[in-house]
């Protein structure tokens, strides 16, 4: 599945990804976002979008919705990470991540991610269970039913999670599973796009609950965390 977001005129990341520990992509070195002056006087924002996280607690997989710049807990390390945004629960952030900036009579002056308009989307979240386990939710809201980000929240609300988070839409939304292939396709053309980030979830044991609803054209994962194995991996591929 598509994860960080990327600049489609120089192919570079807008989105920190961390793969075994280590930093990968760097949003600092596009030098597009450092020479739009818009973008440069928000960089704090931008670069503390949030994150899907995949920690290591004292050698005990934990997984994680937080912020870039926020702190792990002790014993515990950042393995694989993949930023996006914005964060959907427990509340929304859309101007603290700089998805929209405002005047200061409300109105909207500027829109990243087409956030306010339906779209397709890839959306990840986190439950608890019982004993502290976690269960991962990925929803792939497709072309047939296209959301805003008020309803994509809404969407994460109904099935009780406790944190959720939005990554790149539109036309990098992909997932392979199975026998299941969804690309978004661009405007022009029936080509999937090419990705610069993505998650590759694979399973320890079969216990994998797959929840398919057609007629809304949102396919759901609930994935129960000690049975997969989660690494991002940076790399630019059509998942078609």
């Amino acid at each position: 599945m598509n994860t960080g977001f990327f600049d489609p005129q120089n192919q570079k990341t807008i989105s920190y990804i961390i793969n075994d520990g280590q930093t990968i992509e760097d949003p600092i070195f596009n030098e597009n976002i450092m020479s739009n002056a818009v973008l440069r006087q928000n960089m704090k924002k931008i670069l503390n979008r949030t994150e899907f996280r995949i920690l290591d607690c004292d050698s005990k997989l934990r997984y994680e919705i937080a912020q870039h710049d926020s702190k792990v807990d002790f014993l515990c390390s950042v393995q694989h990470s993949a930023q996006g945004g914005p964060q959907l629960l427990p509340n929304l952030r859309l101007e603290e991540e700089f998805f929209i900036l405002k005047d200061k009579d409300g109105n909207v002056l500027r829109e990243s991610a087409s956030v306010l308009h339906k779209t397709a989307r890839t959306l990840i979240g986190l439950k608890t269970l019982e004993g502290g386990e976690q269960e991962i939710h990925i929803f792939i809201v497709t072309n047939e039913h296209p959301m805003d980000i008020y309803e994509s929240r809404d969407l994460c609300a109904s099935y009780g999670l406790d944190s959720a988070m939005a990554f790149d839409g539109g036309s990098s939304t992909s997932l392979n599973y199975k026998d299941i292939n969804v690309v978004s396709t661009q405007e022009k053309g029936d080509t999937g796009r090419a990705l610069k980030s993505f998650m590759i979830i694979k399973k320890k044991n079969i216990r994998t609950i797959v929840i398919t609803c057609a007629l809304l054209g949102i396919i759901i994962f609930s994935i129960h965390s000690y049975n997969v194995y989660m690494r991002v991996q940076r790399g630019k591929t059509s998942c078609r």
